[in-house]
């Protein structure tokens, strides 16, 4: 359960005048002023079978909560058909077992199956 704790005056006053932080760019065509451009295309070209799930079939979690330990979870509109383990050394490593996943025999006849 969250712990809650009351804010002092002070730390009130501080949320209330601080200006908020610049927001992430949400798209590759807008990015920061202070990074450099992000080719869209660049999860897509190094994880096609990722990709194709995405595009297709269902999405990706990344990222812990307090429903899953997993750091990278598949699922489609049934619920979370595979689970990663709690941590990889980068999100690199994260994708590639996910993709492992998506790419196998069994995920492929499963949604040959689906599509007749």
């Amino acid at each position: 359960m969250p712990k809650l704790r009351k804010l002092s005056p002070q730390e009130v006053h501080e949320r209330e005048t601080t200006p908020p932080r610049p927001a992430i760019a949400d798209s590759a065509d807008h990015p920061p002023a202070d990074h450099p451009p992000v080719d869209a295309s660049l999860l897509d070209n190094a994880y096609p079978h990722l990709a194709a799930w995405v595009y297709e079939r269902g999405w990706i979690e990344i990222g812990q909560d307090h429903y899953s330990r997993s750091f990278i979870r598949v699922l489609d509109e049934g619920g979370m058909v595979w689970e990663g383990k709690t941590s990889y050394p980068s999100l690199g490593a994260a994708f590639r077992a996910a993709s492992r996943y998506v790419r196998a025999p069994a995920v492929s006849s499963k949604s040959m199956s689906m599509m007749i």
